[in-house]
C-alpha cells in the first residue's frame, strides 16, 4: 500500500476524483444535468459530494470521471462531459493515489476501492433519476416488445378493428 502520508482524506485533497455512472447512455445524459443543477444549488461540502458520488452510490457501465478541485470546475467540466463505456473488470484497486491512473481505470470499468481512496467523508443526498420515470420507462419498453411480438408490428388497434 501507499505510504501513510500519500492517502489523503477527502477533505484535505486539493484535487478529486469525481465519479457519475448510469445504466445507459441516456440515464447518464440525465444525471449530468441532475448533478449540475445540484452543484449550483448545494450547500454541501464538495468533498463530502465527492465522498458520496464514489462511496455511496453503484458504478454502472456508462461513466464520468473528472479530475476537479471545486463544485465550479466540476460544474464547467461536466458541461463539456466525455463518457467511456466499461465493460466489468473484476481486478480490484487497493492502492493506487495517482488520479489520473485512477480516472483511466475507473472509465475502463475497474472496481476502484474507494474506501481506500477516500478514508473518510460525510454523505450527502444526491440528485437520483426519478424512480418513477425509470419505472415508466421499463413498462413501456416491455409493452413496446409485448406489442411488436403479438401483432407482428403492428399498432394493437390495427389488430383489433
Amino acid at each position: 500500500t501507499a505510504p501513510e502520508q500519500e492517502i489523503l482524506h477527502a477533505e484535505e485533497r486539493e484535487q478529486y476524483l469525481f465519479v457519475i455512472s448510469a445504466k445507459t447512455e441516456k440515464a447518464l445524459s440525465e444525471q449530468v444535468a441532475n448533478y449540475i443543477n445540484y452543484l449550483k444549488s448545494t450547500s454541501d461540502k464538495f468533498s463530502d459530494i465527492v465522498y458520496t458520488s464514489s462511496v455511496g452510490r453503484s458504478h454502472f457501465k456508462y461513466r464520468v470521471a473528472l479530475i476537479v478541485s471545486s463544485k465550479d470546475e466540476a460544474i464547467e467540466q461536466l458541461k463539456n462531459y466525455t463518457f467511456g463505456i466499461s465493460g466489468v473488470n473484476p481486478r480490484k484497486i487497493h492502492d493506487e493515489q495517482n488520479l489520473e491512473n485512477l480516472q483511466k481505470l475507473y472509465l475502463e470499468g475497474h472496481t476502484l476501492d474507494w474506501s481506500s481512496i477516500y478514508k473518510s467523508g460525510k454523505k450527502v443526498s444526491l440528485p437520483t433519476l426519478s424512480r418513477l420515470q425509470t419505472l415508466l420507462e421499463n413498462r413501456l419498453k416491455l409493452l413496446q416488445r409485448l406489442f411488436r411480438s403479438k401483432v407482428g408490428g403492428f399498432p394493437l388497434f390495427y389488430k383489433l378493428v
